[in-house]
């Protein structure tokens, strides 16, 4: 056919393709219908920076700094506690017990005070972040575990032992939605302790000792941090499932470290690992 003699449809059509070709010549873009699977996580593990003093008697559930004070939740029924603490030398300066009947959870600053979950006991309870005092508390359906406020985002994320994170108004408490963690072999389940950084969700997997940095928005897992053998770290601490604790230095951007009965913080720095 000669070329004079075809439809404007179809000279589109051939233009349009040409152009997708070379633009996926430009730009390393495979064509329609062949893209790409997803990449590997990137491997890290952690540099230690510095380590901490920490109170060894903490069931670390949740953790968080700001300006120079460690809030921390610790669970085990008739001996939940949150409290606030000195991050550079340890020292204790409030503490306020939960219920007996009660086992804390994940912790997260928002809105000026603290949100601290339960277990399974299907309660939050928003707290004075001065003070540590219970200002209200919202009701929720499933498990707590942990939690962290996107800030970006405008939302609180929590998890609850599963792939999924429930998506919480940080005001109201209420369920706005849900995404899936995964990687290319699918969810990823025991989701626990929870850092957001705008950027990512830091997420403990139970009960390794790995932590996934995570996309907000698509749930993908970008990397997985190792967490080897650290510094002055006794073997009764390293127990499989034990590190429990993560937050990020709003001053420095490090992350911080630690675990049940941890007696030390490691404020740690994530690089590509020596493999």
């Amino acid at each position: 056919m000669p070329f004079i003699g075809l439809r404007r449809s179809v000279l589109r059509g051939l233009t349009v393709s040409a152009c997708l070709i070379v633009f996926s010549g430009l730009t390393g873009m495979p064509p329609a219908g062949r893209m790409a699977a997803p990449a590997d996580p990137m491997e890290l593990e952690a540099k230690v920076l510095q380590v901490l003093p920490h109170d060894a008697s903490a069931f670390t559930e949740g953790l968080e700094v700001l300006a120079g004070s460690l809030y921390e939740s610790s669970g085990m029924y008739r001996q939940s506690w949150v409290q606030k603490a000195h991050l550079s030398s340890g020292r204790v300066s409030q503490r306020v017990a939960l219920p007996p009947s009660w086992f804390g959870e994940g912790l997260t600053l928002a809105n000026g005070g603290l949100w601290q979950l339960t277990w399974r006991e299907r309660t939050a309870v928003f707290r004075d972040s001065r003070t540590l005092a219970e200002l209200r508390r919202v009701t929720y359906d499933g498990e707590g575990w942990g939690l962290c406020h996107d800030r970006a985002r405008g939302r609180l994320m929590m998890s609850d032992g599963s792939a999924t994170l429930s998506l919480r108004n940080p005001q109201s408490f209420g369920l706005l939605g849900r995404i899936t963690v995964h990687d290319r072999n699918g969810p990823v389940s025991g989701l626990n302790e929870l850092e957001c950084t705008g950027t990512d969700v830091w997420a403990n997997v139970w009960p390794t000792d790995d932590i996934v940095r995570v996309d907000p928005g698509t749930g993908r897992v970008k990397a997985t941090l190792h967490i080897g053998a650290l510094p002055d770290l006794p073997p009764a601490a390293r127990r499989p499932g034990n590190v429990n604790g993560i937050a990020v230095d709003p001053s420095t951007h490090d992350l911080l470290i630690t675990g049940k009965h941890w007696p030390h913080v490691y404020r740690v720095r994530p690089q590509p690992a020596d493999r």
